[in-house]
């Protein structure tokens, strides 16, 4: 049977000691009062050597069923490990009986469950008290050696016997446990089981062993000591077994358990991963849109510029050629005049205070409102040239013969000027095209403010018509030369633009192209996690 190891306070200290001290006194008295090593019943046949090598087999049977059985389920210990231990009260008087039942019952608490000398001592002190209880109430009854037939008296006696050594092992064993602090009959629906097997079990088995010992001898008796402890061995090994079984089941339980939480665990993550690709995908497939719309508005700002860039170069040539006729007829003019006494000034700084923006398509909408602004000063030197040569075609007809050739030129300056002007008006609505699709593109505009500085060119005229005229013509070549270089920088300006246009589109062109990567991994992705669901 398994002692419960009680708590370690002062009334159950002394509880072990007077226990321990009254089952070496019962010893005493015992071997006191029946000095002899054997019954008055069992002198016949039996010398003392044989009588030593029984009680040796007992006690080696007694500690090696301890030892294999202390692991088992309480029934089977305690039917095997107390056979020997019930045995010997049959066989033995009180003196011997205790000495053979106090061996096993140290040395298992000594060495296997080490639970300390008080505790060995308080086991073997409950087991000897019930032991020398038993066996004297067993003589008292009349019981005798179990020789021959069993008679009625002496199965009385056997019955008798256990149910006193069962009383006072659980007696003592409920004093401990009130001692703990808890109630002997908590646990009784689990101890009357167990209990019950152990004494049915212990009743014949002991009858058999104390038969063999009085009817068969040493041998038989050896065999039947033999048989217990190796059966007591298959059953550990069986216990160990089914233990090692129970384990593996357990572990198995909660490696399903772990594996289906891993599971959940997965399947979650892959449905949280799931949607998190249908967002991006959503977004990808957004972006790639507007950055299509973006491209096919930049490819029609491109085509508005390289218009708008090859009018300019019609302005330029045509701005050269008035140019060279203004230096031609200075050159004939100065052949018959006196010194000309130049006092043009024409000076004209802009300067654009400019904003950058994140994009480089809000450069092209500043570039085009700096080419408005040349526009607007081309507008006006063309009127102001229509004006210089209508006061030419008034002082060569004032000039007489001298004046005609000069009125032809001033009829061609005349032309000249409503064709810039209408270059000019041309160019104007080009520009506000592609103000227009620069807006519609990037949807935010960043309105720079331009300020032209203009310096009006002063020029005394002088007192001689020649003069006057020969100033009017050098305004007029001067004009036509701002003209031309206004039109080659908005020349330049309509490249630099058309490039950064080239630039953004190219860099659209690669975006579009990543998203569309992006996108077709994306939708790979989805069906892969879509697949590792179904897999589920």
């Amino acid at each position: 049977m398994n002692i419960p190891r009680p708590q370690q306070n002062v009334p159950l200290l002394v509880s072990q000691i007077s226990v321990a001290t009254l089952g070496l006194l019962v010893i005493l008295l015992a071997s006191i009062a029946n000095p002899s090593a054997y019954d008055p019943f069992t002198l016949a046949n039996f010398s003392i050597n044989s009588d030593i090598i029984y009680a040796l087999l007992l006690v080696v049977t007694g500690w090696l069923c301890n030892r294999w059985l202390i692991k088992m389920p309480n029934g089977l210990y305690a039917s095997f490990s107390m056979l020997p231990i019930q045995a010997t009260f049959l066989i033995y008087p009180a003196a011997p009986a205790a000495i053979i039942v106090l061996i096993p019952c140290l040395l298992l608490e000594l060495f296997q469950l080490k639970r300390g000398l008080f505790m060995a001592i308080y086991t073997a002190g409950i087991f000897v008290l019930a032991t020398v209880a038993a066996r004297y109430i067993y003589e008292g009854v009349g019981g005798n050696a179990l020789v021959g037939d069993l008679k009625l008296n002496n199965i009385l006696a056997i019955l008798i016997a256990f149910l006193m050594f069962g009383l006072v092992s659980e007696l003592l064993m409920s004093v401990t446990t009130i001692l703990q602090g808890n109630l002997p009959w908590k646990n009784l629906s689990e101890r009357v089981p167990y209990t019950t097997l152990y004494f049915g079990g212990m009743l014949l088995g002991s009858i058999l062993l104390a038969i063999l010992k009085f009817e068969t001898g040493i041998i038989a008796f050896g065999l039947a000591c033999s048989v217990a402890i190796v059966l007591g061995l298959i059953l550990r090994q069986y216990t160990d077994t089914k233990n090692l079984s129970q384990q593996r089941m357990e572990k198995t339980r909660l490696l399903n358990q772990e594996l289906e939480r891993i599971n959940n665990a997965r399947q979650v993550a892959v449905t949280q991963i799931n949607n998190t690709l249908y967002i991006l995908l959503h977004l990808v497939q957004e972006y790639s849109g507007t950055s299509q719309d973006q491209q096919v508005a930049m490819i029609q700002i491109t085509a508005t510029i390289e218009e708008l860039s090859r009018t300019a170069t019609q302005i330029a040539t045509s701005s050269d050629q008035v140019a060279k006729a203004a230096s031609a007829t200075i050159e004939t003019t100065q052949n018959g005049q006196i010194a000309v006494r130049d006092t043009i000034t024409a000076i004209q700084e802009a300067q654009v205070k400019m904003q950058e923006i994140n994009i480089r398509i809000l450069d092209l909408n500043q570039k085009s409102e700096l080419i408005g602004d040349i526009l607007a000063t081309i507008n006006s030197l063309s009127n102001e040239i229509r004006l210089l040569a209508l006061n030419a075609t008034i002082e060569a007809s004032g000039a007489g013969i001298y004046g005609k050739r000069f009125a032809v030129v001033a009829g061609e300056v005349n032309e000249l000027a409503d064709r810039s002007k209408q270059a000019a008006q041309e160019i104007r609505r080009i520009i506000n095209d592609i103000q227009y699709a620069t807006t519609s593109s990037v949807r935010v505009t960043a309105e720079g403010l331009e300020k032209m500085e203009r310096s009006v060119i002063t020029a005394k005229l002088s007192e001689e018509a020649n003069l006057e005229i020969i100033k009017q013509v050098e305004l007029t070549a001067q004009s036509a030369e701002s003209i031309s270089s206004a039109t080659q920088q908005q020349q330049h300006a309509s490249e630099q633009v058309v490039s950064s246009v080239y630039n953004v589109t190219s860099m659209l062109k690669q975006n579009n192209e990543k998203m569309e990567n992006v996108s077709a991994a994306a939708t790979e992705l989805e069906q892969a996690m879509e697949e590792l669901l179904k897999e589920k």
